[in-house]
This record gives C-alpha cells, structure tokens and sequence, in this order.
C-alpha cells in the first residue's frame, strides 16, 4: 500500500513580503481606478442626469417670452458649471472606509438654505420655486405692459422681483386688484406663469434615483485587475 505524502511548503520571509507587496499594489491601483473612473466618468454623468431633469423645468417656459428671467433655459451654461465647480472643490474618497462624497447644488447658492438672500434679483433665486414648488398664481409683467399701464411712471414697481430685469413677477390677487389697471392692457392667461401652483420637483433626487454607480466601481476593478490604470 501506498503512504500518504505529506507536504508543507512555505514562503519565506523575502517572499512574503513580495507577495505583500504585489496585493499592495493591486489595490492601490484599484483604489486610484475608482477615484478616476468616479472623477472622469461618474460624476459627470450624474450632472448630465441633473441637467436632463433641468431641462424638464424649462420646457414648461414656452409660454413666455425668450428673455424672461425666470426661464431656467437661460440660466442652464451658469448652473451646470457651478455644478461642475461644486464636484471639483467637494470631492473626497474616503479609501480606508471606502466612502465617495460631493456636493452638488448647494441651497445657499440658489438663494435659500442658512445664507438665504431672499431680496435678491438674482434669475437663480428662482430655482427654489421650481424645486420645492410655487404656491399661488403669479404672471409675469413686461415693461411694455407696465409703461402701458403706467405710461407716467417709471418702470421700478415697488412690488415683485426682478425689478433691474425686462419684467418682474405680479401675484394673481394684485392683478386682479381694482387699483391696478394691468386688465386693460393684458389677460391674466396672457401672462400667467408657468409655474403657479406648481408642485416640487426634486430635480437632484431625480437625478440620483437614475444613477447607478456600480457599473463604474466594476470598470475600475477589472482595469486594475489587468493592471490598467484608468
């Protein structure tokens, strides 16, 4: 019969520590492959989706004129570089707990959160309306209208926004208001804002419920996994 053969190899310290130092490696290359791949290519498709969602509030703007302030469309090479900005700037990768963060739209920039400006004319202020919702009926009053209502006023309305713009929001109760002649000149349809009563739309969380990262984790892997780096 034949004996069992026993054998026990093992690696010596020199190899040990080359073989430590081949899985270091491995990984630092994983981990450089993920910062990329998230920096190059993730990040800048989900800003796409952002934007997608974007230009969803700004098909709603036909109605009025092109030059409207509070048309998102004109705003749109403005607000994807500050989000473009923000990704730059907040980015961290976490890699002893594996952890990818950054900011993107921050509240203060559009004109709400802590530093809120809410006496701005800034068109950007605008966006908390379209994300968290307008309550209310609101139209948009031009200047011709306004000097046509008023033709021995100047055009600095007391009342509204945009004041330096070529119109400013009126609410639906001040234009229905007996002391105000704006019904002689224009129907409220005529001017009626797109986004009265309109209800919130999230265009961040939208954006995120369509993104999936693993694709892009699974690309920095199998790069590294062929010695790539991305």
């Amino acid at each position: 019969m034949g004996k069992d053969i026993k054998v026990k190899l093992e690696l010596s310290k020199t190899q040990k520590a080359l073989a430590e130092k081949i899985v270091k490696a491995k990984l630092k290359l994983v981990e450089d492959n993920i910062e990329a791949v998230m920096k190059k290519e993730a990040i800048p498709h989900l800003i796409d989706l952002i934007m997608d969602n974007y230009d969803k509030l700004s098909d709603r703007m036909d109605t009025l004129p092109q030059d409207d302030p509070t048309n998102p469309a004109n705003w749109r090479d403005v607000f994807k570089a500050k989000l473009e900005q923000d990704a730059a700037d907040t980015f961290i990768y976490d890699r002893a707990d594996g952890v990818i963060k950054v900011n993107l739209g921050e509240k203060s920039y559009l004109g709400y959160g802590e530093d809120s400006d809410t006496s701005s004319n800034t068109p950007l202020v605008w966006m908390v309306y379209y994300l968290e919702g307008l309550a209310g009926s609101w139209g948009w009053i031009t200047k011709e209208v306004y000097e046509a209502a008023y033709p021995a006023g100047a055009f600095d309305p007391q009342w509204g926004r945009f004041r330096n713009a070529p119109g400013f929001m009126l609410s639906g109760g001040e234009f229905f208001s007996r002391k105000n002649p704006w019904r002689k000149h224009v129907t409220w349809s005529e001017i009626r804002h797109p986004f009265s009563a309109y209800s919130p739309m999230d265009i961040f969380a939208e954006a995120l419920n369509e993104f999936k990262i693993r694709p892009y984790i699974n690309k920095a892997i199998q790069a590294a996994l062929a010695g790539k780096k991305l």
